[in-house]
């Protein structure tokens, strides 16, 4: 069943926020290990060990201290600014029908629970393995195939009851994995485990993705005075000012709570390691265009764009050339029914 820890909000008493502290790690470090209290009764005999099985849903304005306890959780950023308040209230004016939803799917739930017996495991392994990518936390990917298979299985039973179709079920599961992958690289910049390659491409597939940082055409005006402007784009190809990319990519992750400091340097380095940057003909990890209505010549960064531009976005993918062997991440998640 679902529990929850309400309002986890700084105290004002430092001895008060120490002991609220302490009891939210124990709770968590118990459920994210699923470990039981393991207490004696008045014979000094061990009781029967009860470990959690629940889901535990926490919220507040904080996070709690520890890389290791943040590591078991999935952390959900709510921006006011992009909360549907229209669809927030109108679920909220139908609240008395979702505890039938609820009973509908664990009836719908209980005869399949034989057969899920023999595949939930499998396709939790197989889903785990999809999650799994360079830089994320080990407890990270179980975390967040648990909740892609719980999506799954409520899909499924909307679909097989007639109250969304096949495709729509479709669609939300590949949301679901979008979200949760998007959710699992910005978590793993905040617990510092990205490498500087993985986080500086991963939070420019944000930026260009939500209108943060834009290309513009190769033959376009380049408007200077626009610092969200990192570049210029012709097809799947992108030519990127180091300086522009550089300073957008820092702010974003300084403002996402980050303390990394990319200079030029260092980070074009890693990204040619790790061959994010596409060589010329002649070996150089640096391309020249000629751009704007003068075609005059541009030096830059040459990146393949993949699954970088809007439209094709697919959560935690890191875009680079064919030929470096990326994973592909558009393949779909196993279904558990």
């Amino acid at each position: 069943m679902l529990s929850v820890i309400d309002d986890y909000a700084p105290q004002s008493d430092s001895r008060a926020q120490s002991e609220l502290d302490r009891r939210v790690q124990r709770v968590l470090r118990d459920v994210g290990n699923r470990a039981a209290r393991s207490r004696l009764g008045g014979d000094l005999q061990q009781r029967p060990d009860h470990p959690p099985r629940g889901f535990l849903l926490c919220n507040g304005e904080m996070l709690p201290p520890g890389h290791s306890v943040n590591a078991r959780l999935v952390h959900v950023e709510v921006d006011r600014g992009r909360l549907d308040l229209d669809a927030i209230t109108k679920v909220q004016s139908n609240a008395d029908r979702l505890p039938h939803a609820m009973r509908a799917y664990v009836s719908w739930l209980a005869p399949r629970l034989v057969a899920l017996k023999d595949t939930l495991s499998r396709v939790r392994n197989e889903t785990r393995a999809a999650f799994q990518q360079t830089g994320l936390h080990l407890r990270q990917p179980e975390a967040l195939s648990n909740l892609y298979i719980g999506i799954d299985l409520f899909a499924t039973f909307a679909a097989d009851l007639g109250a969304i179709s096949s495709a729509s079920a479709d669609d939300l599961r590949t949301t679901a994995a979008t979200a949760l992958k998007t959710l699992a690289f910005r978590q793993a910049q905040s617990l510092g485990t990205l490498d500087p390659a993985d986080a500086f491409v991963g939070t420019l597939t944000l930026l260009l993705r939500d209108g943060g940082a834009r290309l513009v055409d190769v033959r376009a005006v380049f408007p200077f005075d626009d610092p969200d402007v990192i570049g210029w784009r012709r097809g799947d190809l992108a030519l990127l000012i180091p300086d522009r990319v550089c300073r957008r990519v820092a702010t974003s992750i300084k403002e996402s709570g980050g303390g990394e400091d990319y200079s030029g340097r260092a980070i074009h380095k890693a990204l040619v390691e790790r061959r994010f940057l596409m060589s010329t003909a002649d070996g150089r990890n640096a391309g020249q265009w000629r751009v704007g209505p003068d075609h005059r010549k541009q030096r830059g960064w040459l990146m393949f764009l993949g699954g970088i531009l809007p439209g094709s976005f697919t959560g935690y993918a890191a875009p680079r050339p064919p030929s470096a062997g990326a994973p592909s991440m558009t393949v779909p998640l196993p279904k558990t029914h």
